[in-house]
């Protein structure tokens, strides 16, 4: 277990009262939807990509070495999860991030699992400790 004072180790949350519990509860349904749309390695790795410019889907093709069905079928459940949107520019589509939400889950994940997790203890993440 990280100690806390790792760069990577986060604050628990904070104590709550009777009204923001049963605010949680009520969001509790739409961040769980969320993060299913987000919960597969290839949709996760595809957010990553997309977040980081307006890729096309040749761009992410390549840059990621999925086949062309794969990647439709993955980007299309984005789409449908309201995740990402399209930009047609000739006969190319162009992928960005449609939800705020996501550049600061992604900045989140990034800094836990890639940033501090390579500089401070390898095997976080990854089942090993």
């Amino acid at each position: 277990m990280p100690s806390p004072t790792a760069p990577h180790a986060l604050a628990p949350p904070p104590a709550v009262d009777a009204a923001a519990l049963d605010a949680m509860k009520a969001r509790a349904p739409e961040v769980a939807e969320l993060l299913r749309s987000i919960a597969t390695p290839t949709r996760l790795l595809l957010l990553c990509q997309i977040a980081r410019g307006e890729p096309s889907v040749a761009d992410l093709e390549r840059d990621l070495g999925l086949r062309q069905p794969a990647l439709s079928q993955q980007l299309a459940e984005l789409r449908r999860s309201g995740l990402v949107r399209t930009r047609r520019a000739s006969r190319s589509i162009h992928y960005s991030i449609a939800d705020a939400r996501i550049h600061a889950m992604l900045g989140a994940l990034h800094a836990i699992f890639c940033d501090a997790a390579e500089t401070t203890n390898p095997g976080i993440g990854r089942g090993s400790e």
